[in-house]
């Protein structure tokens, strides 16, 4: 017969293990009983716990990979950090339950100041005067380029026009080669007297050549003893990309020209109230 490891005492007819005087531990217990079970370790031993039963096994959770970043903290914010778990698919019987943690997110320190410095020489064998960095076409590094600049361009003379001429061009513009695409932006004005009211002009801008270089701008003109004429530049419906287009490496002249569309009569127009520039516009 097992040892008592602690002395029995009876009340209400109910036997009863006494722990060191304190409490009282049932020696037989009910299992409908709704009470605390305690156990207590005998004077001077150890305590002996009898066999658990085993349950049913019961399904496994699942993590959700993605996790919600319910707040981005500063490095020094004195706000704690914090995480918590959504259940997004209650578990069953038969299915998991699938969880996803929802957390805070802190910076990082400030680092300390770096001491590189960039020399130019580490991307251009002969780097140039006001060469700028930029990231090559393919993206996979830095190379110095000469800038895009949007240059202006006026003409060294504007001549008046004669009496007697159907066509006549009163001002060059010769803009020197450029290590880039652009494309000219003209602006012209002038007033036109006919000889007569038998008469129209237009006011055009030929890219080339004088009298057969393309029309990269026109004002097209009224009959009459009279007329402005303004460009502003505009390409015709339908124009292509390459039309007014000056590709990288060439040269060309710009010609202000009146030219009369329509009548028998002549005109003139006089240089002082003529105007005319170019804007070069990288593309």
């Amino acid at each position: 017969m097992p040892v008592e490891p602690w002395p029995t005492v009876v009340v209400g007819e109910k036997e009863y293990w006494e722990v060191d005087g304190k409490f009282r531990v049932a020696k037989e217990s009910d299992p409908n009983a709704q009470v605390l079970i305690l156990i207590g370790t005998p004077n001077g031993g150890i305590a002996n716990v009898g066999p658990l039963v085993q349950g049913d096994p019961g399904q496994h959770a699942e993590i959700d990979e993605e996790i919600v970043i319910t707040d981005v903290l500063e490095y020094e914010d004195a706000t704690p950090d914090s995480m918590s778990w959504t259940t997004i698919t209650p578990p069953t019987e038969d299915t998991p339950g699938v969880y996803q943690l929802n957390t805070t997110y802190r910076k990082g320190p400030k680092g300390d100041d770096g001491d590189t410095v960039l020399d130019p020489e580490d991307y251009a064998e002969t780097p140039v005067a006001g060469q700028i960095l930029a990231v090559k076409g393919d993206l996979s590094a830095f190379e110095l380029v000469s800038p895009k600049p949007i240059t202006r361009h006026v003409p060294a003379t504007i001549n008046s026009v004669p009496s007697g001429n159907a066509n006549y061009t009163m001002a060059t513009i010769s803009i020197d080669a450029k290590t880039h695409d652009y494309r000219p932006i003209v602006f012209a004005h002038t007033i036109r007297v006919g000889t007569g009211a038998d008469v129209a002009v237009d006011l055009v801008c030929r890219m080339g050549g004088a009298t057969d270089g393309d029309i990269v701008a026109r004002c097209i003109g009224l009959p009459g003893v009279t007329d402005r004429l303004t460009i502003v530049s505009a390409l015709a419906a339908g124009s292509g990309d390459s039309f007014d287009k000056v590709t990288a490496g060439n040269a060309k002249n710009f010609h202000l020209r009146t030219e009369r569309s329509t009548g028998a009569d002549t005109y003139t127009a006089s240089n002082t109230v003529t105007f005319f520039q170019i804007w070069a516009v990288p593309v």
